[in-house]
């Protein structure tokens, strides 16, 4: 029944049978799915291709989980030690197998680089999810995915922008030579200038963490002396009582961001800018943010602003 909705007429239905038909845990399952994929990651509906890209997750899984031999057979070894080695395990076998003609892997592998080179913001986003949850360091299929993956960069959702980020790190350290301000590859000036126009108006922390990250790790050059992360920074460590994620995580990773920005002179801040880094009678009980904040206050101080921030630490010392 399952088998016959992945050519129902409403495509609706066909992502819901590919998604249905990659959770059956039973290895028989796994032909059917390759051959059922690699009809359905060509199909005319972004949403059947979408559903195709978590089934590649869940039969890469399978296919580690029957298939896979393990090398851990010391029942002596503690958990932490096991999680290790099947990890390793896990790296080894994906890298064996996608270089072997026809096997599950390989086939998956390839039918992820079709994925990847989709025009919908949606399928890309999942291509990227996947790529990074089960082939990340396997770039043989990134190579040339480079400019198409840069120029929908604006459209992917949160999850995959911050992935994206990270694989791209990875990516540029290994195939490009060092990067300096008069060396910059045409599609990774491209990739520097999109999280430029987009960083400025990005609402989501994690999105803003990523794209800071980026830049510090290739364009410190670009940072250093400029003011063009000042209003940025300060905007995540305000505290948002709308906001549904742990707003001292958020802060206590910004502000660690900050005092490295500072110390690199990547980041300056203006003079009203500061009451922002002011410990706050709440976050005396959080010492982290509260010795955070005392030591950005130090880094910052000046000529021009050393009465200001005198006066902070005495008052915070005398109350």
């Amino acid at each position: 029944a399952i088998q016959k909705s992945l050519i129902d007429k409403n495509s609706f239905n066909r992502s819901l049978a590919i998604r249905c038909l990659s959770g059956i845990q039973i290895p028989a399952i796994l032909p059917i799915l390759l051959l059922s994929l690699t009809k359905l990651v060509k199909d005319s509906s972004p949403l059947v291709r979408s559903a195709c890209s978590i089934a590649i997750i869940k039969c890469v899984q399978s296919d580690i989980q029957y298939n896979m031999k393990s090398n851990n057979n010391n029942n002596n070894d503690n958990n932490k030690n096991k999680n290790k080695n099947t990890i390793s395990d896990r790296r080894s076998y994906l890298i064996e197998n996608i270089n072997i003609e026809g096997s599950n892997i390989q086939q998956l592998y390839l039918l992820l680089d079709i994925l990847l080179s989709d025009n919908d913001s949606k399928v890309l986003s999942l291509a990227i999810i996947a790529f990074y949850e089960i082939f990340n360091g396997c770039f043989d299929i990134w190579h040339n995915k480079i400019n198409n993956l840069i120029n929908h960069f604006d459209e992917l959702d949160s999850f995959a922008i911050v992935n994206f980020l990270d694989i791209m790190v990875e990516y540029i350290k290994l195939f490009y030579p060092k990067i300096t301000e008069s060396i910059i590859p045409i599609e990774i000036n491209q990739l520097y200038e999109k999280i430029i126009d987009q960083i400025e108006f990005e609402m989501n922390c994690n999105v803003i963490l990523s794209m800071v990250k980026f830049l510090i790790i290739l364009f410190p050059f670009k940072l250093q002396g400029n003011n063009l992360l000042n209003k940025i920074m300060i905007k995540l460590i305000q505290n948002d009582y709308n906001d549904s994620i742990d707003n001292n995580g958020k802060i206590f990773i910004s502000l660690n961001m900050i005092e490295y920005l500072i110390s690199k002179d990547m980041i300056k801040f203006n003079d009203y800018q500061i009451n922002n880094f002011i410990p706050l009678s709440n976050e005396i009980e959080n010492l982290q943010i509260f010795e955070l904040k005392i030591n950005i206050l130090f880094k910052l101080i000046n000529n021009n602003n050393f009465n200001k921030i005198f006066k902070e630490f005495k008052f915070i010392i005398e109350k």
